[in-house]
């Protein structure tokens, strides 16, 4: 056949043997030493070239180079893997050439006396152009990197060849995930970064947000509270940075249910929302002092309501946030409301979580992470 192209390396331990105090005696032991060494390895060379027969071949290093790109091949060879916690030290590994399975899979690593990869190894997936590089345990990998095709890149622990455990997934269109991974998802805490710098962090499940998180978009408004599918939901509070602020109940990424709404202007409303406008009971506190309560609809105070100021209070009738009709005392000197703008019209909220991106019931999970069992 030409050149040789495959050869095994192994490197064992030996017990260091500190009874030994003549140069004989230990040329004698180190000759038996190695002569086990050789036996060792011809037994282990044996045993690779009869089982290897049964699901592939052995290739030129060329043929494994020309199937991987060229940036991944960089990629690996200038950042290294920090693996040491996941080798293994109860099993000697060797280092073999590339060989090709009858998926025409590529495997270029190390193998166990058991004939599994074991150790350092890459492993290339013919089907979806998927290269793979880590280290592996009894045939599966632990720990490493995946390289798509579209230029993603996941690097942490894996499970049946796909990301399991803590990892993080940089994707070519700017975005990144770091955190907790399921068969593949990422689901548990983690964080994810979108591509304008707009940041979650919290819970994650199947790949969308789910359950208590913070997100921080890049013009400085941020929200602290529960997430369904990706959605704002449940309790929770969103501000500005500018001093405008909702404190209460989501739903479908509006406010709805009870809660308090701070305006830039120093005024705030208590009460109760139904999908993002003042519904129902609700009290407005102007910051000159005066305070109305009673009924809104569509944003504004309609139907009874009381008008309080300095310890003096009226009933009134409003359409549309515009004091109407007849109104009498119920508390103090009508006198005092003449001289007051009793009319109810809240500014314009700066607030609009349903105008915000990335809250869409959107699945952004890594749906590309396809398993390979076909490891031998």
């Amino acid at each position: 056949m030409g050149h040789c192209l495959f050869e095994i390396h192994y490197h064992a331990n030996l017990p260091e043997n500190k009874s030994l105090s003549g140069s004989k005696q230990y040329r004698s032991t180190e000759i038996t030493s190695k002569s086990k060494e050789r036996e060792v390895v011809d037994n282990i060379k044996n045993k690779l070239n009869s089982k290897i027969s049964e699901f592939g071949k052995i290739i030129h290093l060329r043929e494994y180079e020309n199937n991987i790109n060229e940036n991944i091949r960089m990629y690996i060879s200038k950042n290294k893997l920090n693996y040491r916690n996941y080798m293994r030290r109860d099993s000697n590994t060797y280092f073999s050439f590339p060989i090709k399975f009858e998926n025409n899979n590529i495997y270029y690593g190390n193998w166990n006396d058991n004939i599994e990869m074991d150790g350092y190894g890459i492993y290339f997936v013919n089907e979806q152009k998927v290269v793979t590089e880590g280290i592996w345990n009894r045939g599966n990998i632990i720990f490493g990197r995946i390289f798509f095709p579209n230029g993603d890149i996941y690097e942490g622990e894996m499970k049946n060849s796909v990301p399991d455990g803590v990892g993080k997934i940089s994707f070519s269109n700017g975005e990144s995930y770091e955190g907790n991974f399921i068969l593949g998802e990422m689901s548990g805490e983690g964080t994810f970064i979108f591509a304008d710098r707009t940041i979650y962090k919290g819970s994650i499940k199947n790949g969308i947000f789910n359950g208590k998180g913070i997100i921080i978009w890049n013009n400085g408004i941020k929200y602290d509270g529960h997430f369904l599918d990706s959605l704002l939901c449940g309790n929770g509070k969103i501000s500005n940075g500018q001093g405008e602020e909702y404190v209460g109940n989501f739903d479908k990424n509006e406010f709805n249910g009870k809660g308090v709404y701070s305006f830039n202007n120093g005024d705030q409303y208590e009460g109760n929302f139904e999908y993002g406008l003042k519904k129902g009971k609700g009290i407005y506190r102007r910051n000159d002092k005066i305070v109305f309560e009673g009924n809104w609809s569509d944003d504004l105070p309609n139907g009874e309501g009381f008008i309080h100021y300095q310890g003096n209070k009226f009933k009134g009738f409003w359409r549309n946030g515009t004091l109407i009709g007849s109104h009498e005392i119920e508390e103090g000197n009508l006198d005092i409301f003449k001289n007051i703008e009793c009319n109810i019209l809240p500014e314009r909220a700066n607030i609009s979580p349903n105008s915000l991106p990335h809250l869409t019931t959107c699945d952004s999970s890594t749906s590309q992470f396809i398993p390979n069992n076909n490891f031998i």
